[in-house]
């Protein structure tokens, strides 16, 4: 009978000892998926914070270049118009801001990389033709000749997705001489010379006399459109161009491809880099 007790008994503590066993592995096993779930949510916090700075500092040096920009060449140097389908330039020829642009924008180069490791600019194209480009249709209003020069060309990749361009000065023109155009179906409105349906495969050529003092105008070779003030008069010169409605946001911007801004934060893994959204 004392033996059934013992061997009772003893089935009892082994049981209770194994428990006591498989107890403390769940506890420990819960202990350790604890400790790596804390540490995955610390370096994801981190990974979260990292990201946020990242996107902040970028932030804040798109916002400067943008009001350099803006605060140098006029806050209506591009316009937007998404009712219209519309995007409108406006600068001088030539432009007699670019050296307050080009000096702005250097000094803030200097500021932002002295003062924030891991952030540098490439303004290099910025100051040379200031390439802008309007989307989605992929249309480059540049300088060709180099920004504060006295050639504004504007370039698209595909004319089809365009309505046509306007061109208009400050002051009308005397007259506007033309040399060899080429009829098609692109609408092209020139101050002084009307407006025309031009092939945007061909040549045309505008030359607009201001008193004895000339601009010439091409388009042609794909709907590109320049240009060139022969006589410094130093007048204000608009460019409409014109968009089909692609049911998207027009928005200009620096080029997308470009490392304008390269913001990297060392030891965390996280980068980005591009350009400058002006509208």
């Amino acid at each position: 009978m004392d033996n059934l007790i013992n061997r009772k008994m003893n089935r009892k503590g082994i049981l209770f000892t194994a428990g006591l066993v498989l107890m403390a592995s769940v506890l420990l096993t819960l202990a350790i998926l604890l400790f790596y779930n804390t540490m995955e949510s610390e370096e994801r916090f981190i990974e979260m914070s990292s990201l946020d700075t990242m996107h902040n500092l970028y932030d804040s040096v798109d916002n400067g270049i943008r009001e350099i920009l803006f605060g140098t060449l006029g806050d209506d140097y591009v316009i937007v118009n998404q009712i219209e389908d519309q995007v409108v330039f406006k600068e001088g020829l030539s432009n007699i801001d670019y050296t307050n642009f080009e000096g702005n924008l250097t000094s803030f180069k200097s500021f932002v990389e002295s003062n924030f490791g891991g952030v540098s600019l490439n303004i290099t194209e910025m100051n040379n033709t200031l390439p802008l480009v309007v989307y989605p249709h992929e249309v480059v209003y540049t300088h060709p000749n180099g920004f504060g020069e006295n050639v504004i060309g504007v370039y698209p990749s595909n004319y089809s997705i365009l309505e046509g361009y306007e061109v208009s000065f400050n002051v009308d023109p005397d007259g506007c001489p033309v040399n060899n155009t080429h009829s098609g179906s692109f609408s092209v409105n020139i101050t002084g010379c009307g407006n025309m349906y031009l092939d945007p495969d061909d040549i045309s050529h505008f030359q607009l006399n201001f008193s004895n003092e000339f601009v010439n105008i091409t388009f042609g070779a794909g709907a590109n459109l320049t240009i060139l003030d022969l006589s410094n008069l130093d007048n204000e010169v608009f460019v409409n161009i014109n968009l089909k409605d692609l049911n998207e946001t027009i928005t200009v911007e620096t080029p997308r491809e470009t490392d304008l801004i390269n913001v990297a934060l060392p030891g965390y893994g996280v980068k980005k880099i591009g350009g400058v959204r002006l509208r």
